[in-house]
Parts: structure tokens; C-alpha cells; sequence
């Protein structure tokens, strides 16, 4: 259960619950000040406003917001903010926290077999090239994503 942001210093701490711990609640810090949870929560609750939900409603912007502080973590306010910008120029549904790491953090390219066979005609050829095709001849898609 949520009881709110509440400010210490330039951290926002939520307090939510979490069956493991004793208290039932633990504490999840974000380095995010409040005035960028402050920018997070307006541009959700103006996606919430503008975009298709499927059933979000602005009862669920606490939630939501928690949610991607908690996913978006490890990100700069500045490159969330731009990939929200992003978002909203190229889609018309609320997005996930996975979509805009996507667009922030995207994932290497698929393996493909017209690269893989021109690697395997070239002569001479970077580790990054090498890896490609040992991934390839692996039908290693996670192993090939997981080295970038």
C-alpha cells in the first residue's frame, strides 16, 4: 500500500509494500529531486489526459508514477524527459517504463542472415563483427543482445 512521496533532503522516498520485509513496507529512494518527480508526474498525468489508456484513469497517476520512478531509476530526468517527448510525438497510447527505456536504451539489432553472410565473406573483420557471427552460427539472439 502507498503512503505518498514523502521529501528527505533531495531524495523522494516511497514508502510501498513489501511482504518480505518485517514492517510489510520498505523504502525505495530514487535520486530523482522533487521538482523532476514534479515534471514526471505532469507529463504522465497530461499522457493519462491526451493518449489511449485502456482503462488508466488519473486514479492510477500515483501508481503509475511510483512505477516508473522505480523502472526509470538508473536514467538522467533529462534523457526520460526527452524519450517521453519522443514518445508522445510517435505514438498515441500511454506508455510503459519498458518503452521509454526502449527509446532511451535500445536494444542492438536482430540478427540478420544478409549481414551475417557478408561478415562471413569479408576478410578481415572487428571483435564486434566476430561476435555477430559466433552468435549467428549459435542462433543466439539473447547471447548476441547481451554483449552489446
Amino acid at each position: 500500500m502507498t503512503d505518498g512521496p514523502r521529501q528527505l533532503g533531495n531524495l523522494v522516498n516511497l514508502k510501498r509494500s513489501h511482504p518480505s520485509s518485517p514492517s510489510g513496507t520498505e523504502m525505495v529512494q530514487t535520486t530523482k529531486t522533487s521538482e523532476q518527480r514534479a515534471e514526471l508526474a505532469t507529463m504522465l498525468g497530461q499522457f493519462l489526459q491526451i493518449l489511449r489508456g485502456f482503462g488508466k484513469t488519473a486514479d492510477n497517476l500515483e501508481s503509475m508514477i511510483m512505477g516508473f520512478e522505480w523502472a526509470l531509476a538508473d536514467y538522467p530526468h533529462d534523457d526520460i524527459k526527452a524519450a517521453m517527448g519522443k514518445w508522445l510525438r510517435t505514438s498515441n497510447e500511454v506508455p510503459t517504463p519498458a518503452d521509454i527505456i526502449a527509446i532511451i536504451d535500445p536494444p542492438p539489432p536482430a540478427l540478420d542472415k544478409t549481414v551475417y553472410l557478408s561478415l562471413k565473406k569479408k576478410g578481415t573483420i572487428s571483435l564486434w563483427e566476430q561476435d555477430y557471427i559466433t552468435a549467428f552460427e549459435r542462433g543466439s539472439v539473447s547471447a548476441w543482445r547481451k554483449s552489446q
